[in-house]
């Protein structure tokens, strides 16, 4: 901590990387912001209004990669790993942020900095070295075009530092693919960030839902019983990616038609069914969003989840080209046990 930082939780300095002049410096955290914007979002969108102007090309370089944490990182308070990305969506045209979990926040807190903020544009490939006070800007041309895996072992097998984080940057695999993926923490095969990715070309009605007060055609209601019958249950929360992505039954088709022709890229489509290992060395049937796993002697790949009063699974059996969808919009539904019953 910064000697003298008047609050609790905060190291008092940001990390800045200018990467179009390769520089690197450190600055004090400003003990207003810290006082009136709490967490990495809120820091974050305070400083992109200082420093960020309206109407600046989001994929230019005025644009900025802000990973700030909160004054909770790195302390024992359940979910106090989350972190926030943040930049100027060129999906969106305004600020959006991701939270990502795993071990990234509480080690950029270690090292000494409450956030990092990227800007400027660099002329080749590079990444970023943090080693406490020690920070440099590494050529990356050998890592381009390598999945977060394989870059990962790469720059371990170079830096040999055990218990290192880190943080990819690559491209989605749809046809028109503006914004990047960023996962959060890579010792163990995890998802993801959530950001507002466009859909591939081939889906016909998903999207993702840019504020909670949108008219969306043909949307359903949620529901969960009440004490009466049911009430309504529907997110006011904008955040989208692990919720808040509309999709139809005809959609999810699509997608499962999807894997059988690569339409994302075989590159895309094998990283998606590789199941992960722990740094334990543990095998777990966790794959890149996907679960990957025998039922009853057969293959199967699935993935459920909720949101609100919405729930949803998709249970594929690809060796017998065989798959079940079910969305419901009540909460105490379980879809993935109706699709396995059928």
């Amino acid at each position: 901590m910064v000697r003298g930082f008047k609050y609790g939780g905060y190291v008092g300095q940001l990390l800045r990387v200018n990467l179009s002049r390769r520089a690197v410096s450190k600055e004090p955290l400003r003990e207003d912001w810290a006082r009136d914007f709490v967490g990495g979002v809120g820091l974050t969108a305070r400083l992109f209004y200082e420093e960020v102007k309206p109407k600046i090309d989001p994929l230019g370089p005025e644009n900025k990669l802000v990973f700030m944490t909160g004054p909770v990182n790195g302390t024992m308070i359940p979910a106090a790993s989350r972190t926030s990305v943040c930049a100027k969506s060129p999906y969106t045209e305004s600020f959006f942020h991701s939270i990502v979990g795993g071990n990234l926040g509480p080690e950029i807190k270690f090292a000494g900095y409450d956030g990092v903020i990227i800007e400027g544009k660099a002329e080749r490939p590079v990444y970023l070295w943090v080693d406490d006070d020690k920070v440099e800007i590494r050529k990356a041309e050998h890592l381009w075009g390598k999945d977060p895996f394989e870059t990962q072992e790469m720059i371990r097998k170079e830096i040999v530092v055990p218990r290192s984080s880190w943080s990819d940057i690559f491209w989605g695999g749809s046809e028109n693919p503006l914004i990047p993926v960023v996962p959060g923490s890579t010792k163990s095969r995890k998802g993801p960030a959530a950001m507002h990715l466009p859909c591939p070309s081939f889906l016909s009605k998903e999207r993702g839902e840019v504020h909670h007060t949108q008219i969306i055609p043909n949307r359903a209601t949620g529901y969960e019983p009440s004490e009466k019958g049911y009430k309504i249950n529907m997110s006011n929360w904008d955040e989208t990616g692990d919720g808040n992505v509309y999709t139809s039954v005809e959609d999810l088709y699509l997608w499962d038609q999807a894997f059988y022709t690569n339409a994302l890229g075989k590159d895309v489509m094998d990283m998606l069914h590789t199941t992960g290992t722990l740094s334990n060395g543990k095998k777990i049937d966790y794959a890149f969003g996907l679960v990957v796993r025998d039922y009853k002697g057969l293959k199967v790949v699935e993935h459920s989840g909720s949101w609100a009063g919405f729930r949803a699974a998709i249970v594929r059996f690809p060796e017998e080209r065989f798959s079940v969808i079910c969305l419901a919009n009540l909460g105490t539904i379980d879809p993935s046990g109706l699709a396995f019953n059928v």
